[in-house]
């Protein structure tokens, strides 16, 4: 049976994110009259990723990915005081922003809190965190990114100064088409 996650978003972040307030009612409701369009209720509650982003031209500049299996679910780990001052960063110089959503589902309703689920969600983090590092290697997530700064592998992964060799050229085709 496959593991689904939904995603529900992008929902413009209110100011009160900017001053590092938690006024996030407005952002609650939007997201559940989203949800409710779709038949399903309490997403703040559900778990599973996240991903704050800023506007720009091209469309989303990824900043934060984070997730959570608490109790508290989406609205308790995303209004954390250490949360918002990376929301509150990104949003200096009077930049837009949104946030998306991807809870866990079951096959009738949004997934509980539990140790089963801790793994498929970490993997999911880490896995959309390499995603938003690669449009943006100034986001601010510190936990597992240090090889994803750190390394590099000529013609494949990484900034390389020069032209890479044929061999290197040949493996990024193998491996990125």
């Amino acid at each position: 049976m496959p593991i689904i996650f939904h995603t529900y978003g992008p929902f413009d972040v209110p100011d009160g994110f900017k001053r590092g307030e938690a006024k996030v009612d407005k952002f609650w409701e939007a997201v559940e009259t989203e949800a409710n369009r779709w038949g399903w209720e309490n997403v703040e509650r559900a778990i599973g990723c996240y991903l704050f982003a800023v506007r720009v031209r091209s469309g989303f500049k990824p900043v934060y990915v984070g997730q959570t299996n608490s109790q508290a679910g989406f609205r308790g780990e995303i209004s954390q005081p250490h949360k918002l001052a990376h929301y509150a960063e990104a949003l200096s110089g009077n930049r837009k922003g949104v946030m998306f959503l991807f809870p866990l589902m079951t096959e009738t309703r949004f997934a509980k809190p539990s140790v089963r689920h801790s793994r498929v969600i970490t993997w999911l983090e880490d896995t959309m965190m390499r995603m938003a590092w690669a449009r943006n290697p100034e986001i601010a997530n510190t936990r597992n990114m240090k090889f994803l700064r750190d390394v590099r592998v000529e013609g494949v992964l990484g900034k390389w100064d020069g032209r890479p060799s044929t061999h290197a050229v040949s493996a990024r085709k193998a491996l990125k088409g």
